[in-house]
């Protein structure tokens, strides 16, 4: 795959993302255990009860999710046939998504040499969203994000104050749309500007070393 270094500040949010979000075993390595717990969080905050329709439909979405990530991560996996990805391997994995969605100016569909592609990555996001946006009316408030966030493990505090800086960008606009968010994600995923862009916030504020 891709040659060359990953910038510092795009390393710091991968790994971030890593733990706060997949990693749910706390263990470095992501597998299929860690996708189960991750079901669990996303169903405990939405609500849904095992075992009725709501929750088998997101239990069909969280496993396409981590069926994408395991068939493109084949490619960085030190043993392909093992189904786990330590975080050595997320970077490298991330690091040419950087570089397509760089080349294309927005979500790519695949890798630049088309072997690996990302459209779980996009699932994602909607699934996201749809946890978030608790009467369906495609908008989510700060409430809905601080509880998601709250629920994937990140402190309500610092959910808060990272919606402020979100929103502020939006002319104190206190509501995202699915458009916004999804535009919020990528920038997370590929802004190298800790100051330039709201995106770099909607895990939590990250404050890049100065000396990196």
């Amino acid at each position: 795959m891709s040659s060359g270094s990953l910038h510092p500040y795009l390393a710091l949010k991968y790994e971030h993302m890593f733990y706060l979000i997949y990693d749910t075993m706390k263990d470095g390595n992501l597998s299929r255990q860690d996708f189960s717990k991750l079901l669990t969080r996303l169903a405990e905050v939405k609500g849904l009860e095992p075992k009725t329709k709501e929750y088998r439909e997101l239990q069909e979405r969280v496993n396409g999710v981590w069926a994408g990530l395991m068939k493109g991560s084949r490619f960085y996996r030190h043993n392909p046939s093992q189904l786990h990805l330590n975080i050595t391997e997320w970077l490298e994995y991330w690091k040419d998504f950087a570089r397509a969605a760089k080349q294309c100016e927005g979500w790519p569909d695949t890798s630049i040499d088309g072997h690996v592609e990302y459209l779980w990555q996009r699932d994602f996001v909607d699934l996201v969203f749809d946890i978030m946006d608790k009467d369906g009316d495609n908008v989510v408030s700060r409430d809905d994000y601080v509880r998601l966030m709250a629920g994937l493990g990140l402190e309500k505090e610092a959910s808060s104050e990272a919606y402020d800086v979100i929103t502020r960008a939006k002319n104190n606009s206190q509501r995202l749309k699915r458009e916004e968010f999804s535009d919020l994600w990528l920038a997370y995923l590929t802004n190298e500007n800790p100051k330039s862009h709201p995106g770099n916030c909607i895990m939590g504020i990250l404050e890049l070393d100065p000396r990196s």
